[in-house]
């Protein structure tokens, strides 16, 4: 794609910015920093089901982004951001959480001008509105870096979601693999240094981890009493 912020350019732009974003609580002081080692405690409740979608924001055109117009109070930005953070509009993954996905898990890590008052009354509005697991309801991990990025000086957000809408594009890329595996395109490449045979085990792998998110899609909470007992049940360790 040509023009400005297009092509390779802006890609590695966007990945620069999420790498960046992503480690800034470890570089920088901030009400309440995050490390590497929390993200994946929080986010990842089974150990195949590790694949976060992504979001940005502001994305240089919204308000909080530092442009020529004047600022908006801190708590409006607030509330624009973790909106936005949210919306599929702003992923860097095409997938869709609002169509029947489940969040097992999220994250909101911002940077720049954010108060712990003002993200808690953002939060407080959109939660009620987000589909989650029963069983992790309030799974938001936050973190919050004083340091503004470059190129938002007032504040910007990165959104972490793990979401059982991700096993659609599981699922497309298997009927993709299918597709050219019907009619062997492109298998003489691979061949002469592999077993063909593997090609079928990592499509009956990426199936079995389309399942494990649809199955999480659809569970409901404990309606019997024994599965409520269960529930409750802690082990001692």
């Amino acid at each position: 794609r040509s023009g400005k912020g297009g092509g390779f350019d802006g890609m590695n732009r966007i990945g620069a910015r999420l790498l960046t974003h992503l480690s800034s609580s470890m570089r920088f002081p901030g009400e309440l920093n995050t490390d590497m080692n929390e993200i994946t405690t929080n986010l990842v409740p089974f150990p195949k089901l590790h694949f976060l979608i992504p979001s940005l924001a502001p994305d240089g055109g919204q308000g909080g982004g530092g442009g020529s117009g004047g600022r908006l109070p801190r708590s409006a930005v607030v509330r624009q951001l973790v909106s936005s953070a949210l919306d599929p509009g702003q992923q860097l993954m095409g997938a869709d959480p609002r169509a029947g996905g489940s969040y097992l898990a999220n994250a909101l890590l911002l940077r720049g001008e954010v108060s712990v008052s003002d993200l808690n009354a953002a939060m407080a509005k959109i939660q009620p509105t987000l589909k989650a697991v029963h069983w992790n309801s309030d799974g938001f991990k936050v973190g919050l870096c004083a340091r503004a990025a470059l190129d938002f000086p007032q504040a910007s957000v990165l959104g972490l979601a793990n979401n059982t809408c991700v096993a659609g594009v599981f699922e497309q890329m298997g009927e993709r693999f299918r597709r050219l595996w019907r009619a062997r395109a492109m298998v003489h490449h691979y061949s002469e240094y592999m077993d063909p045979q593997l090609f079928l085990e990592a499509e009956a792998s990426l199936v079995d981890l389309a399942t494990a998110y649809r199955e999480l899609e659809h569970t409901g909470p404990p309606t019997t009493e024994a599965e409520k007992d269960l529930n409750r049940f802690v082990p001692f360790v």
